[in-house]
């Protein structure tokens, strides 16, 4: 009788055990599969980011192989100074302003500082690198998207090497 309650015991604890283990087991598989479902919704948004880029390098590729010849910025820039008479130390001075130069000043040489007309200026070691309107709501998206990086060089590391594209504007369009 005492064999058969220890027996009975025994498959009593027994089966206790297999049970919280194949509990445990379940809340570990469950926790996995959500970070795996995390993971490939993650995975889709950056193939929906990465399908896309890849769409625009693919359509660039094509239009440079068709032969249609590529406007330099650079050559955009002298037709504006030199066809359409645009005066660019005027463009400066709308940029570079008192108020400009006074924030920039007090608040160091990095950043986004207010130059008026609700215009920013985007400063990068003391120099402006570009002008947004922050009336402008493609500005504010696509400036404030999380994760978004400047793609430009840091001024830190090693400057990019992007080819010839510098040398051959300034020799074509100068």
């Amino acid at each position: 009788m005492v064999s058969a309650y220890l027996a009975l015991v025994c498959l009593v604890f027994t089966t206790r055990y297999a049970m919280t283990a194949s509990h445990h087991r379940l809340k570990r598989l469950q926790s996995e599969l959500s970070r795996l479902k995390e993971e490939k919704v993650a995975l889709s948004r950056r193939q929906g980011v990465v399908d896309k880029e890849l769409s625009e390098v693919e359509s660039e590729i094509s239009r440079l192989a068709s032969g249609e010849p590529v406007v330099s910025e650079h050559a955009m820039l002298q037709y504006l100074v030199r066809v359409r008479g645009v005066d660019l130390d005027e463009i400066r001075r709308e940029i570079v302003n008192p108020r400009s130069i006074q924030s920039i000043n007090e608040l160091g040489g990095e950043g986004r500082y207010d130059i008026g007309d609700g215009k920013k200026a985007i400063v990068r070691q003391n120099v402006i690198t570009t002008v947004i309107d922050t009336k402008d709501k493609r500005n504010g998206k696509r400036n404030n998207q999380p994760g978004r990086r400047d793609r430009g060089w840091d001024g830190k590391s090693k400057r990019p090497d992007f080819g010839a594209g510098r040398q051959v504007d300034e020799g074509i369009c100068s």
